[in-house]
């Protein structure tokens, strides 16, 4: 028992340390981008991307709201839908590319402050890429498809959408000063990284104390014979059993592996597009598809979210053939 809590809170103490200030600056920064007005500035792509994809003007109004939301740029469009101003195939197709802005703020909230410090500069640039490339894949598939299945007529658009985007009061019109602008992104981020850090701590304490008890060997036998395959050592079944269930754990313990030296960075490489296989569906499963059916029904909205499980998937296959080429 005690050679277990002192393994568990070894680790524990190590990443918590090097992964929770950074997060806090990132959420602090990023938050501060938005208050600035700076992360609207991505509002100019918006235009070119639906004229480019032959997309109602509504979309453009969807891809701005999906750099806040996505749920509500969504939602907007399901309500178009049923409005009878865009159709199935311009669902199917702004959904996807209000989806696109999280490429971007996944970067300033996830990669920058969360895979980096866990996996270093050249693991942490790979993985990276792997993300963007699923991106440009989507982005792709959204501008042909829009020029292969829409038509080119052009729709008004909505006056009371347009107007939805505008300040309705003399407070929202209001400026605010830099230090009040600072204090409220110091409470607002506060509150996030509270909640963030704790979810973290609880879930990584979680996995950690099952892997110690081997809680997840039943995965083993889908993971291990890939492992295998690849020739990476049996010390990344277990991680990869871990990020199958949770990517974050998963990712900390590939971390512990690689600066123990216990696998090489090539490893690592390897393990975490191999562990993606088995991940992803099971992420966009629990999280994506509940959220997507709700708003859009469930041919639609399985059908969006079988198109981000295989662009992802596709990204992968990609650059572990890169990898094992080059490698």
């Amino acid at each position: 028992m005690e050679t277990l809590v002192a393994s568990v809170w070894s680790t524990m103490s190590e990443l918590l340390l090097r992964v929770l200030p950074v997060t806090f600056v990132a959420l602090f920064g990023t938050e501060l981008l938005v208050q600035l007005g700076l992360m609207r500035r991505l509002e100019w792509l918006g235009k070119p991307l639906t004229r480019v994809s032959r997309l109602p003007p509504v979309t453009t109004l969807t891809f701005i709201a999906g750099i806040g939301s996505l749920v509500a740029a969504n939602s907007m469009l399901a309500a178009y839908r049923n409005d009878g101003r865009i159709d199935d195939r311009e669902v199917v197709l702004s959904s996807l590319l209000n989806s696109i802005p999280i490429y971007l703020k996944e970067l300033l909230t996830y990669h920058f402050p969360v895979i980096f410090p866990l996996l270093g500069p050249w693991v942490g640039t790979i993985y990276f890429m792997t993300f963007w490339l699923a991106g440009f894949i989507k982005l792709l598939f959204i501008v042909l498809g829009g020029r292969l299945m829409l038509g080119k007529g052009d729709r008004p658009l909505p006056v009371e959408a347009a107007r939805s985007f505008e300040p309705t009061s003399e407070e929202a019109r209001r400026p605010r000063s830099f230090a009040l602008l600072i204090q409220d992104t110091f409470r607002c981020q506060m509150k996030l990284f509270t909640r963030i850090a704790t979810y973290y701590v609880v879930v990584t304490l979680i996995v950690l104390v099952c892997m110690e008890l081997g809680l997840f060997r039943w995965m083993d036998s889908l993971i291990g014979p890939m492992v295998w395959r690849f020739g990476l050592p049996s010390s990344v079944i277990a991680p990869l059993s871990a990020y199958a269930v949770n990517p974050t754990v998963g990712l900390t313990s590939i971390s512990t592996l690689l600066h123990s030296r216990a696998i090489t960075e090539y490893q690592a490489i390897l393990a975490l597009l191999i562990g993606g296989f088995l991940m992803l569906p099971m992420i966009y499963a629990r999280s994506m598809l509940p959220k997507y059916v709700v708003i859009f029904g469930v041919r639609l909205g399985a059908l969006i979210v079988a198109l981000s499980v295989g662009f992802t998937l596709v990204a992968r296959v990609i650059m572990l053939a890169v990898v094992l080429m080059t490698g």
